[in-house]
Parts: structure tokens; sequence; C-alpha cells
């Protein structure tokens, strides 16, 4: 009499060894996916640099007013409307609304010491002609000019800080 071996599926000693390389594998992934504190901060310190930057030409090409908006962990990038003498959120994709990671902390300081006597009459106009809600921290203005400005982004728990500043006439850079 003949005994039939068949092998219609795996032994359990294959199933487990799958799933033990299955789970090394998805380890190694997730542990490449979650960010330093610093490669965090800076990350987030480029964006916001590439996205003025990218304001500051659009005013320049456009010949318009723009301004950064920010709150506590958001900005947004804003335009002043002449006819309706307030600041209205823009719509494309890189100016528009952005909130930060829980984690990151924000702080603006804007430098008053470096601008004109003009320079911070339009300011102060541009800033009081408004009737919105929106209230511009960082002017970008269509004669190439910048709100002289410092941002420092930090963690909680992380000693290293990150800032993005510019003194108004030579861009933006990061510290």
């Amino acid at each position: 009499m003949r005994v039939r071996t068949s092998s219609l599926g795996f032994t359990l000693i294959e199933m487990l060894m799958v799933l033990a390389v299955l789970s090394i594998v998805v380890g190694l992934f997730a542990a490449n996916l979650t960010l330093s504190p610093y490669k965090l901060l800076t990350r987030e310190a480029q964006r916001l640099q590439a996205v003025l930057n990218q304001a500051s030409d659009e005013a320049i090409m456009q010949g318009v007013e723009l301004a950064l908006a920010v709150s506590r962990s958001s900005y947004q990038i804003v335009v002043f409307n002449a006819e309706q003498l307030n600041w209205e959120a823009l719509s494309e994709k890189p100016f528009q609304h952005y909130e930060f990671s829980e984690s990151i902390q924000f702080e603006l300081k804007i430098m008053d010491g470096s601008f004109s006597e003009q320079r911070r009459k339009q300011t102060k106009r541009l800033q009081k002609q408004s009737s919105s809600t929106i209230t511009p921290s960082i002017l970008l203005l269509s004669s190439g000019q910048i709100t002289p400005f410092t941002v420092t982004f930090s963690m909680a728990g992380y000693k290293e800080r990150i800032s993005l500043l510019s003194d108004g006439f030579s861009g933006i850079e990061i510290r």
C-alpha cells in the first residue's frame, strides 16, 4: 500500500518565517519614516522660505502687495485688495493656509529698526487700511522689499532651533 503525500498548503514553520521577515521589513520601514527633530524643523523652515520667496516674486511680477499672515500654529499668504481696502487669502496651492505639526513652535519677530521712514509709512497705511480680520505680519511689496523679520522654529524638549530671517533687501536665509 502506498501512502500519499501531497502538499496542498504551507507548513506552520514556513508561515512563521514569512511573518518574521515581514515584521522585520515593516519595522525598518517605519523607523525610516520618523524624522529627527532637526530634520522636521529644517523642513518647515525650508518650506516657509520657499513660500516667501515665491510670494515675493509673485508680488513683483504681478505688481501687487502680498503679506504673510500668521497665527500660533499656521500661516497663509494674503493679497491686498485696493478696491475693497482689505486683505484676502490667496487660493493658489503654495499660498493657501498651512498648519504646522503640533510639536512645532513658531515665533515671529519683526525688526523695525531697518525700515526707512517712507517704507514704515507705507507699511502702516497698508495695515490700517484693511477692513478685514486678516492681519498681515510680513509685507512682501511689489517693489521687492520685505518686512525685516526673524522666524524661529523650535520643538519642546529639543534644544536646537532653526531661524529664518531677512533684512528686507537681500533675500531670506536659514540659520
